[in-house]
């Protein structure tokens, strides 16, 4: 099996199986069931195998949502703007299929989640209860051209755990207790990457007040941090 990257500039903020304050295992899921990349809103989501176009609509947690059957495996697309596909069309990798956005219940900014699925003949989903929803990390199976030599990707092995904050939920008096702490130190009212560093992320005001740390306090905790897990840039 072999994928192209489904976007032009590729730049992962959540990879498969991360499960960042058991936010994902509220959900019935082990951990993230696909692979979440950067995508500014309106930029264009291409298909990462050639195949037939077997959903195109607007779901809840996915927003609109496109998904392309390849025959054994399925790929999918979450948090569209639009589909530029219909249901029953063949598709060659590389295809435009899509806007990105941030569309769906469970998107927290714009981006693209990408989702890879074994399947039956019939398209039925195997392995179900793997415990994301049969959903497998597709970060093997890419592969890029650079000056004509193909290439396995290999960009996001080494890190398992840059992914974005969520608001998992606390009770909610000790959110507000600690708000008002950090509003105090801070000197102006936090906005939610900085509460969620504070309050889930045990990050101190002092690092949050450093602009050096930004890019790591607003994506993993302090305590992943200590044990020398760093984000990707």
């Amino acid at each position: 099996m072999k994928l192209r990257l489904p976007l032009e500039q590729i730049n992962v903020v959540q990879p498969f199986g991360v499960n960042y304050v058991d936010f994902y295992r509220k959900l019935g899921l082990k951990g993230h069931n696909g692979c979440d990349f950067k995508a500014h809103r309106g930029c264009g989501v291409y298909a990462a195998a050639g195949g037939r176009v077997s959903y195109v609509g607007m779901g809840g947690d996915g927003g609109i949502s496109v998904d392309i059957e390849h025959g054994g495996f399925k790929t999918i697309y979450y948090h569209l703007l639009r589909y530029s596909v219909s249901v029953g069309q063949q598709v060659s990798a590389g295809d435009l299929i899509g806007l990105a956005d941030n569309t769906g219940t469970m998107s927290t900014g714009d981006h693209l989640h990408f989702g890879l699925k074994m399947i039956d003949s019939s398209g039925k989903t195997l392995n179900h209860g793997n415990g994301y929803f049969g959903g497998i990390d597709p970060a093997p199976y890419f592969f890029y051209r650079r000056d004509g030599v193909e290439i396995k990707n290999k960009d996001w092995d080494k890190a398992r755990a840059y992914h974005c904050y969520y608001l998992p939920r606390k009770k909610w008096n000790d959110e507000l207790v600690k708000s008002y702490v950090l509003w105090k130190n801070l000197g102006h009212r936090p906005n939610y990457i900085e509460a969620n560093a504070y309050i889930y992320g045990e990050w101190s005001p002092g690092d949050i007040k450093n602009p050096a740390l930004y890019s790591v306090y607003s994506q993993i905790t302090k305590l992943e941090f200590l044990n020398g897990i760093r984000p990707y840039c």
